[in-house]
């Protein structure tokens, strides 16, 4: 372990910006977990203000400006992280994911729907409607969406996109048998 600490900061250079980023995000991840939206916003905002490029950050800065009702910021900052990401597919894809991890459903799966009519063939779009169906309890439809992102994801080459499809697939299908009970 000592040899692993020693290596990488021997060949990986430190980058102090990088470091101050990742600390208000980590910072805001927590906030946002611990349901603190203006703490998360202010953090997030300090890392915008590193980064302003930063795809993710300008997302959930988004988010949590839906949350606080200032609609205006909101849509001029996902405007941005989608002009950032080029695609309006890959953009609703990481905005699905983050209604996701905020417990907004509805949201992830209208935006994994929308990429999906945008873009049939992007494997993660359909990873955001498994994820919505799931927490809806629909182990159909996740199993469906699931098998969907394998599929195309071993169609791009995509192996780690592949194994998380199949894992979690696994991983379902396991807890739906282990709920069915006894008859």
């Amino acid at each position: 372990m000592t040899l692993a600490v020693f290596a990488y900061r021997r060949f990986v250079p430190y980058d102090p910006i990088l470091a101050a980023k990742m600390e208000r995000t980590s910072l805001a991840e927590r906030y946002v977990m611990d349901g603190d939206i203006n703490a998360a916003l202010a953090e997030y905002e300090a890392a915008r203000a590193i980064d302003p490029s930063d795809t993710d950050i300008l997302i959930w800065l988004g988010l949590l400006y839906e949350r606080q009702e200032r609609s205006r910021e909101a849509q001029e900052t996902f405007a941005e992280a989608e002009r950032l990401v080029g695609g309006r597919a890959e953009f609703l894809v990481m905005r699905g994911f983050a209604y996701g991890q905020l417990g907004d459903v509805e949201k992830a799966l209208a935006d994994g729907q929308d990429a999906v009519a945008l873009n049939p063939d992007l494997a993660q779009a359909h990873l955001v409607l498994a994820g919505a169906y799931e927490v809806q309890g629909d182990a159909r439809r996740a199993l469906e969406e699931l098998e969907i992102t394998a599929q195309l994801a071993q169609k791009d080459g995509n192996d780690s996109l592949y194994v998380i499809a199949k894992t979690r697939q696994a991983m379902l299908m396991q807890s739906s048998v282990a709920g069915m009970g006894s008859p």
